[in-house]
């Protein structure tokens, strides 16, 4: 009874019959049928009824949404999908736009603006599988930046969806020349996403390291049954390699820091001058995230700081240092 309804609803649309609403976009008018999109969207019925301009002329103007956005909406309000359909047309001046990750997000956004779920569900993932594959994309930084700076309702869904993917790729984006700079820039400028990344790279850590929040012991590191606590950290007994931001230096030592973090391992092995100078210079770090992340490496945890008006730029660097130095 339900797949009958629903292909009659199909039907319905494609061949135009007893539609009582035109979506008009740009040269492009959808002749719809109110009981199914206002049923569906609060957008719509909204629109429809009481003294609205939209109500006397049974007309609604999407032309600022984009020709192909409004088709994708208009198309899961009738068969439930995600695509265009076979037999709608554009005009023959209209090119066809690439289905790329800038594209889901403007469908996203057009789906969070009329209420409508089920679409934005489908506009996520479909960004989620293509950014799984397209995160080394000249493009894929403006993706980041553009799902960050907009200001429209509830879009955590879309966020985490891209966050997820560059937690997954973080090394690759910090530490090659072709992303590092943009991307560094990005985490710098925009606190919601560099805190958002922080907290899954802690979290994938945590998971990596078969550790919850719930089991986490005393700020204790172990190493072949010996246990490394903060004295060791603080005074610096017995250390053999020195870390250097600006005037401030460490003093820590091979063992913990270069088991625990791939940078320094290979800093100093092979025949790198910190090798043989048993000193890593980090002149373009900042000493407060530095010294979290060595906190880290002797203790599995760091301390935020007690003022609030700092928590959120050193939660930047925080980010920042973590993308970076990828823990081994």
């Amino acid at each position: 009874m339900l797949n009958a309804l629903a292909a009659g609803v199909g039907t319905a649309f494609t061949g135009g019959r007893w539609t009582d609403l035109d979506v008009v976009c740009g040269d492009k008018t959808f002749k719809v049928h109110k009981v199914v999109v206002c049923s569906q969207s609060a957008f719509f019925e909204t629109a429809v009824e009481g003294m609205f301009k939209e109500a006397r002329e049974n007309k609604i103007d999407l032309s600022a949404d984009g020709v192909e956005a409004v088709e994708v909406m208009i198309n899961y309000l009738h068969f439930a999908n995600y695509t265009r359909a076979a037999d709608t047309t554009v005009g023959a001046d209209h090119q066809f736009v690439k289905w790329d990750m800038a594209f889901h997000i403007k469908v996203f956004a057009l789906a969070q603006r009329c209420f409508i779920g089920g679409l934005q569900d489908m506009a996520a993932k479909r960004l989620g599988t293509l950014a799984a594959t397209q995160w080394d994309s000249a493009d894929f930084p403006k993706v980041v930046a553009s799902i960050y700076d907009t200001r429209a309702g509830d879009d955590s869904q879309m966020k985490n969806t891209i966050v997820g993917v560059v937690a997954g790729h973080s090394k690759e984006l910090c530490s090659t020349a072709r992303w590092a700079k943009k991307f560094t820039a990005l985490v710098k400028s925009n606190g919601e996403f560099s805190a958002a990344l922080a907290l899954v790279l802690a979290s994938q850590q945590v998971k990596a390291s078969g550790a919850t929040p719930q089991n986490v012991g005393p700020p204790t590191v172990s190493f072949l049954g010996q246990t490394f606590d903060t004295p060791r950290f603080v005074d610096g007994k017995y250390a053999d390699l020195t870390i250097e931001v600006g005037e401030r230096k460490w003093k820590v030592h091979k063992f913990i820091v270069c088991s625990g973090c791939d940078f320094f391992a290979k800093a100093c092995d092979g025949r790198f001058q910190e090798a043989t100078a048993n000193t890593i210079k980090m002149p373009e770090d900042d000493p407060m995230a530095v010294n979290a992340l060595l906190e880290y490496l002797y203790t599995s945890n760091f301390v935020m700081p007690t003022d609030p008006n700092g928590a959120p730029a050193y939660r930047q660097q925080i980010a920042l240092i973590v993308a970076v130095y990828r823990l081994a």
